[in-house]
């Protein structure tokens, strides 16, 4: 059964802040990585129109390229004001998106495990990110991006009731 508690009543939590710097770490790597991709079909669309090509060399890719870089600054924060969830007494409630808001409401009987993962850079932030999984789907259903390791082994003792031995 699923809280009927509304979203608007529950104090929602929010991500820790160093998951800004994450996500902003993430976009800039892979800014460059579209630059490249898009400059090789600029290059190939050059060299097939040979002069006729209207623009100077490479301003769309440079373009884009200075759009990701500046978007990877402004978008984190914005994200992050809308990211919040909470654990309730009957399920897990989470919120986010910019453009396209989700409301994602996981009942706590359906989760079957919990996954705590985190990439270099995310270590190195002192975050992780909280993976539910739930019966009858195949993947992840729900994900937390930016929490402690420790405020991550509490809610996974909080919903699957097991607690992992470091030593």
């Amino acid at each position: 059964m699923v809280s009927t508690e509304s979203a608007e009543h529950v104090a929602m939590q929010p991500l820790h802040p160093n998951v800004v710097n994450a996500w902003r770490i993430s976009r800039l790597i892979w800014a460059p990585i579209v630059g490249v991709f898009f400059g090789v079909q600029e290059f190939a669309l050059m060299t097939g129109l040979k002069k006729a090509y209207p623009l100077p060399p490479y301003l769309v890719t440079g373009s884009l390229v200075a759009l990701l870089i500046v978007l990877a600054f402004i978008l984190p924060s914005m994200q992050y004001k809308r990211w919040r969830y909470a654990i309730r007494k009957d399920d897990v409630l989470i919120n986010y998106g910019l453009v396209w808001r989700v409301r994602r409401c996981i009942p706590r009987l359906r989760i079957q495990h919990v996954d705590i993962s985190s990439g270099p850079f995310q270590r190195m932030l002192g975050i992780v990110s909280l993976n539910l999984y739930t019966a009858g789907v195949v993947g992840v259903v729900g994900n937390i991006p930016g929490i402690t390791a420790p405020q991550a082994e509490r809610i996974r003792e909080q919903l699957i009731g097991t607690t992992v031995e470091h030593g």
